[in-house]
C-alpha cells in the first residue's frame, strides 16, 4: 500500500495484488451492475420524455453450464460503472 499527497488530504492508494483481487473483482462487479441499473433508468425515463424507445443493450452475454446459466445484457452504463469501481479501488 501506497500514500499519496494531495491538498491537505492524505489518500493511500491500494494496489492490486492475491490479497486484494477479491475486493477489486466484488466492486468492479457491484458497480457494473449499478451502472447498468442506472443505464436503463436513463432509458426508460428518455422513453417517457420523448415518446420513442431507446436500447443500447447488447446481449445476452454470459455461460451456460446446463445446471447454472448467467446471462447479462451489457449497455454502456455498464462499461461506464467499471471506472467508478477501479477509482473506488485504488483509493480505498
Amino acid at each position: 500500500m501506497t500514500y499519496a499527497v494531495r491538498p491537505t488530504i492524505l489518500y493511500r492508494l491500494m494496489k492490486l495484488n492475491a490479497k486484494t483481487r477479491s475486493t477489486f473483482i466484488l466492486l468492479v462487479v457491484v458497480t457494473m451492475i449499478i451502472g447498468t441499473f442506472a443505464w436503463e433508468i436513463v432509458e426508460r425515463l428518455v422513453g417517457l420524455i420523448t415518446g420513442t424507445e431507446i436500447h443500447l443493450a447488447v446481449g445476452p452475454i454470459g455461460f451456460d453450464l446446463r445446471v447454472l446459466s448467467v446471462h447479462i445484457m451489457v449497455n454502456p452504463g455498464t462499461v461506464i460503472g467499471v471506472f467508478p469501481g477501479i477509482r473506488i479501488f485504488r483509493t480505498a
